[in-house]
């Protein structure tokens, strides 16, 4: 049996930019910046960074960035893919998640936007009384 399956869950490290292929294609390459911590034998807590590279064809990709931002946590489920090549006379290997599927995480700050709007409509509307309101 084989199975190449990777299912990741991280944060959208810069804005998306997405490119079309002269036959109409859509092609997003991004990366997902996936946070590990952990407590070490002397009980200290560690903390590790994984940069990840995908890549996403097609509808899904002008869907993901035509709604995506940077700092948005997104799920990601794909494939692993390594691509080699030779550069003066050196091989290079490059591995990438091609995103088969996604799902939609939170915004960055979007609570505390959400938040600070409904802290500023309260300020705003707490001095009014009933009478005050035109109808």
């Amino acid at each position: 049996m084989n199975i190449n399956k990777v299912i990741l869950a991280g944060n959208i490290t810069k804005d998306l930019e997405l490119k079309i292929t002269p036959n109409g294609v859509g092609i997003l390459q991004f990366t997902l910046a996936i946070n590990r911590s952990w407590k070490d034998k002397d009980g200290q807590k560690q903390e590790q960074t994984e940069f990840s590279n995908c890549v996403i064809f097609g509808k899904q990709a002008e869907t993901l960035s035509t709604y995506a931002v940077k700092g948005q946590n997104l799920l990601v489920e794909g494939r692993l893919q390594t691509d080699k090549w030779e550069k003066e006379g050196q091989t290079h290997y490059s591995t990438k998640i091609i995103v088969e599927s996604f799902q939609f995480g939170d915004k960055p700050n979007s609570n505390k936007v959400e938040n600070k709007i409904e802290d500023e409509m309260e300020v705003e509307t707490s001095g009014l009384d009933v009478e005050d309101i035109p109808f």
